[in-house]
């Protein structure tokens, strides 16, 4: 296939084919063998990384369009790296509604802030905030590139997964 800044190129016609860099990818069968990664073993274990009820739908509609973009990697494997930096967004909208909640009314402006407000509400622990905190330094790198960043699918569900258990925790003692 056909590749420009080296990723697919997009064309009428390759736009729904599996991307290349897609197949370079294997799994662990149960019964010992390897097998190549197939766009359903992808979207399985996408599927698997959910909110729970208990967050707010605007942040799960937020968390569904990035893990929508991730499934996608398959097609235009960029989209992986790009679902999960929009992950790092759905952080901060996560904080924000949480900070609202809370009584916060825009005093708190960037995520530091917000992370501050809520660890002293008690709805962040001092462990958890330095789980958020790696994640806004995370964020940090991926809005201000100098280069197109792509990561495995391993690695970018791994982030996408610690961000949905980021926000679960945050919301699991709200009652709504």
């Amino acid at each position: 296939m056909e590749t420009e800044f080296g990723i697919k190129k997009l064309t009428k016609e390759t736009w729904l084919q599996p991307d290349d860099a897609a197949k370079l990818f294997f799994r662990a069968n149960p019964d010992g063998t390897i097998s190549r990664l197939s766009g359903e073993d992808w979207i399985a274990s996408l599927l698997v990384v959910e909110l729970p009820e208990k967050v707010p739908e605007d942040v799960r509609r937020l968390f569904a369009v990035a893990r929508g973009a991730m499934a996608y990697g398959c097609f235009f494997y960029p989209l992986f790296t790009l679902g999960l930096e929009h992950s790092f967004r759905v952080l901060e909208a996560a904080l924000t509604v949480k900070c609202q909640q809370l009584g916060g009314r825009g005093k708190q402006k960037s995520w530091k802030d917000k992370l501050r407000l809520l660890v002293a509400q008690g709805a962040i622990s001092d462990p958890e905030a330095a789980k958020w905190d790696a994640k806004r330094e995370f964020r940090n790198l991926v809005c201000h590139p100098d280069f197109q960043q792509i990561l495995p699918p391993a690695v970018a569900i791994g982030i996408l997964t610690d961000c949905a258990n980021l926000i679960s925790l945050l919301f699991a003692n709200h009652a709504d």
